[in-house]
């Protein structure tokens, strides 16, 4: 029974794991994310891992900053090539997604 019950947790944490990351992913086509970055490599702008590891020591700090600069957009942090502005992301879905990028690895 309890080897069930372990396999049964696991299993749902694999999947609520898929779910999330399924999810993430159509909140990244939605707001038009990909059209800029990607997860692992540099495209016209950083990838997601690169702003996770650039900001990992201040990752408190940057929960506050990145959502403005999510919907705002930005220059200079990155190079030339500035942010544009994205106002169809919401402050909540904004906040979403600063957190999902500065908990990749």
């Amino acid at each position: 029974m309890m080897r069930k019950l372990i396999f049964l947790t696991m299993t749902l944490g694999v999947f609520s794991q898929f779910s999330a990351a399924e999810d993430m992913q159509a909140t990244l086509e939605e707001y038009r994310c990909g059209y800029c970055h990607k997860v692992d490599s540099y495209y016209h702008a950083p990838s997601f891992k690169d702003i996770a590891m650039r900001y990992a020591a201040d990752k408190q700090r940057m929960l506050k900053v990145l959502p403005s600069k999510i919907i705002h957009g930005g220059a200079g942090n990155w190079g030339v090539v500035p942010m544009v502005t994205n106002h169809m992301v919401s402050p909540a879905a904004a906040h979403e997604l600063a957190e999902w990028i500065l908990d990749l690895k």
